[in-house]
This record gives structure tokens, sequence and C-alpha cells, in this order.
């Protein structure tokens, strides 16, 4: 007998790809982070990309993964992890007793998201312009972005 199924190899290849959807926002930020010096020429290529793969994240999350709550809360996941603790680090924690690897890893799950809130608060406002000014809708972009996607996603499952 063998040691796996073909369904139980399915089950796997499924699991593998949304550990690897949910990681993409950060591992490219990351990327994008380390390298800013090169990839400052495709800055809005990269936004564009990412808004639109998360979208299809949240498409994929709505229409594969069965009961609803569980498909929107996995897809999210470290999304409202990187939300919590960047709201720990610049709102709790004085700027002292902050953790810079912390504070820097909070923020790179957004970064394909921050230009264009940044444009958009700049525009809006003729203040010095603040992290959190920036950080809080670039989080609240994604999640709409994701939920748009989720949206699409159940409603096609509904029409299979």
């Amino acid at each position: 007998m063998p040691a796996f199924s073909s369904q139980q190899g399915i089950h796997t290849t499924h699991k593998n790809r949304i550990v690897l959807i949910v990681l993409a926002p950060l591992l490219t930020g990351l990327l994008f982070n380390y390298f800013i010096g090169f990839f400052q020429s495709i800055y809005a290529f990269y936004s564009i990309a990412m808004i639109m793969f998360w979208t299809f994240a949240g498409f994929y999350f709505g229409r594969a993964i069965p009961p609803l709550w569980k498909g929107f809360l996995l897809g999210n996941s470290l999304w409202l992890l990187s939300l919590l603790l960047f709201f720990h680090q610049f709102q709790i924690m004085t700027e002292e007793g902050r953790s810079v690897i912390i504070a820097a890893l909070a923020q790179v799950y957004v970064t394909a998201y921050t230009p264009i809130t940044a444009l958009v608060v700049e525009a809006a406002d003729n203040t010095v312009v603040t992290e959190e000014m920036i950080m809080y809708p670039s989080y609240m972009l994604m999640l709409f972005n994701f939920v748009l996607g989720f949206a699409a996603g159940v409603y096609a499952r509904t029409r299979m």
C-alpha cells in the first residue's frame, strides 16, 4: 500500500498553496525593502502587481476554502497579526521600548499599498505625514482589496 494516496497529495498541494499565498505579501515586501535601491524604479509596477495578486488571493480563499469564515480568517491571518504588531509597536510601546525588528516586520506586509496610500494622504492633508497616517489606511486598503476578491470567489463558488 502506498504511503499516501493521490487525494492526500492534492490536499498537501492545496495547503502549500494556501501558505504561499498568505506569505506572499510578507516575502515580497521583505525582498522589496532589502533591494529598495534596485526596485525604486519599479515601485508602481510592484504595487499594481501585488494589488492584483491580493485580489486573486481573496478570490481563491472565497472560492476554494469552506466554510466561508475559515477561508476569510485564514486568508487574513498574517494581515491581522501584522496589524496587531503595528498597533502594539506604534500605539502602545514608547519609542524607546519599540523593537526595530518587530516594527519593521509589521510594516513590510503592506509595503505594496504604502505608495498609493501616501499619495492619497499627502493630497488630502497638508500637515506633516506620519507613519500611522500611511500605514493604517494601507492596512484598510489591503483588507478592502481582499474582500472584493473574496466576494467574487464566493459568488463564483455559488455559480459552480
